[in-house]
């Protein structure tokens, strides 16, 4: 999606931002299997546009719910790691200026 379209998008939100479609055609539900009308599956809350359920997308759920999902996790948890290493090793003056 490009910026303008995102900006696009952005002003249409602020214009009306509790206006939502109603998806009224019907889906099969890759979870459960489960015939559906709507942006939910009733049996198992299962979203209409997404795939099954696997371990792969409950860490990618994860980490967008705790807004880690954006390039600053691969900046984020390494350093600590790092620290950890170099302190147990006892590199601690690479680290810490006195």
């Amino acid at each position: 999606m490009s910026f303008k379209q995102r900006l696009d998008r952005f002003r249409k939100w602020q214009q009306e931002p509790f206006s939502y479609s109603r998806d009224t055609s019907t889906h099969k539900c890759n979870n459960c299997g489960e015939q559906f009308q709507g942006n939910y599956c009733p049996t198992c809350s299962q979203g209409a546009h997404m795939g099954r359920i696997t371990w792969e997308s409950v860490g990618r759920g994860f980490l967008e719910l705790w807004g880690l999902h954006t390039r600053s996790c691969g900046v984020l948890f390494p350093i600590p790691v790092v620290l950890a290493i170099f302190i147990v090793v006892g590199i601690s003056r690479a680290c810490i200026k006195y």
